[in-house]
């Protein structure tokens, strides 16, 4: 049996310390019908050039004609040659037989098609040992869209990361890449995408895809920007349009109103200046925005009102913390 072509991609900018450990974990990988596409995005430092010393047969460097992580992706896709891609960022590592044991899961009984398979998430904040993300979802999916709306039911965001899922080429040609146009959140808007043209979704167990974290609390290459909340928020939105194109009842509703308003309750200052606009967003989608109250501000909350009260408690809450 001729084994598929797998293709890890790489976007790198600026990780000269870690994308050397990244290459040779993905080189160590026990499936070995792999290729490795990185895509610098004009980075500053030597990274690059590290990169680039890995080339071989199986290690493919190219330079970001254009800016941005996402369009970074898009091209690594377009360089790739892969049945099936695996996305990763340049400062994160898969376990030894994950590729190995996903594209087994994809290929059993009745072959391949859009099944996608996925794996829980650890996350590695050095020196502390990776830790398991907690999940509800270790199992096997009919429907892709069912996968997405569990991991919304039971608050696994972690378990919608790009680095868990093995997808079908057709999968990422089908859902035309990555959105370009959004800097925040856009791994989220691009895997619901993806399993909205997926098939079945299959649990692989023991291994697992690591996240790594800074001692700050922050994604090695996260850097959010509040100015992006705006575009965020019309992600998240966007996701649960999909979510309800699929299946639109009482219960997928009360799922997508829990998710929206969990969110926005946690970046509820950031959201704050467009509260009204968000407010006009639950209305048209015929949504019901949850109201995260604490019976300790009780008084507050009637006399001020919900929005006021929230901040007020978040700018305490803020003040403490400077102090």
């Amino acid at each position: 049996m001729n084994l598929p072509l797998v293709s890890v991609l790489i976007p790198l900018y600026n990780e000269e310390k870690l994308i050397a450990e990244t290459i040779r974990r993905c080189l160590q990988q026990s499936y070995t019908n792999i290729e490795i596409i990185v895509v610098d995005d004009h980075s500053t430092d030597q990274s690059y050039h590290i990169a680039k010393s890995f080339e071989g047969e199986r290690v493919h460097v190219f330079k970001n004609p254009k800016k941005g992580v996402s369009s970074a992706r898009n091209y690594a896709f377009i360089q790739a040659h892969g049945d099936y891609i695996k996305y990763l960022d340049a400062d994160d590592f898969f376990t030894p037989e994950l590729i190995e044991k996903q594209v087994a899961r994809v290929l059993e009984e009745d072959g391949a098609g859009s099944t996608v398979a996925y794996c829980t998430l650890q996350i590695y904040n050095p020196p502390i040992p990776p830790k398991t993300v907690p999940t509800y979802l270790t199992d096997d999916y009919q429907h892709a869209m069912d996968y997405v709306i569990d991991a919304l039911k039971t608050k696994t965001y972690n378990n919608i990361q790009p680095p868990v899922f093995l997808f079908p080429r057709e999968v990422i040609v089908k859902a035309n890449g990555w959105n370009e146009e959004h800097s925040i959140s856009e791994d989220v808007e691009f895997v619901v995408k993806a399993l909205s043209f997926s098939q079945k979704v299959k649990f692989v167990s023991d291994e697992y895809a690591v996240w790594r974290i800074l001692n700050d609390g922050q994604h090695l290459h996260e850097n959010v920007n509040v100015d992006n909340q705006k575009s965020d928020l019309d992600i998240h939105f966007g996701i649960a349009k999909t979510v309800l194109d699929y299946r639109d009842d009482e219960q997928t509703r009360e799922i997508c109103s829990n998710y929206l308003s969990y969110r926005i309750f946690n970046r509820f200052e950031a959201y704050y200046p467009i509260i009204n606009i968000i407010q006009k967003k639950f209305e048209d989608m015929g949504l019901k925005w949850l109201k995260y109250e604490n019976h300790h501000f009780g008084v507050l909350y009637r006399v001020l009102g919900w929005k006021r009260t929230t901040k007020l408690i978040l700018d305490i809450k803020k003040l403490f913390k400077k102090n």
